[in-house]
């Protein structure tokens, strides 16, 4: 990933244009930096409907996957979640200092 933000980088320093390119690779950059996606990934997902990589892509995984897709690849794991004052505390196993009466699911 840093290979490829450093590219965008000096891209945007060849680019030698007005202050429009310098903005728009900011904003790549912080795109790609904040949700691991490009500007044109987030176009091409908002065309498809579907989730687009080009990280994913280049790790060599699907570029775009579905919802029902990416659903699949997150591991159920079970919650044990507790009221607290502030709230509610989920765990991924019991905790045994909890009282029963304090879980919720």
């Amino acid at each position: 990933m840093t290979r490829l933000l450093a590219a965008l980088s000096l891209a945007g320093l060849l680019a030698a244009c007005g202050p429009e390119t310098l903005v728009s690779t900011g904003l790549g950059m912080a795109s790609l930096q904040t949700t691991d996606k490009t500007l044109a990934d987030h176009a091409i997902g908002l065309v498809t409907d579907k989730d687009c990589s080009s990280l994913r892509a280049e790790r060599g995984d699907a570029y775009c996957l579905s919802d029902q897709e990416l659903q699949a690849r997150i591991p159920a794991q079970p919650e044990f979640c507790y009221r607290t004052i502030g709230g509610v505390t989920c765990y991924t196993k019991a905790d045994e200092t909890k009282s029963a009466t304090r879980l919720l699911y």
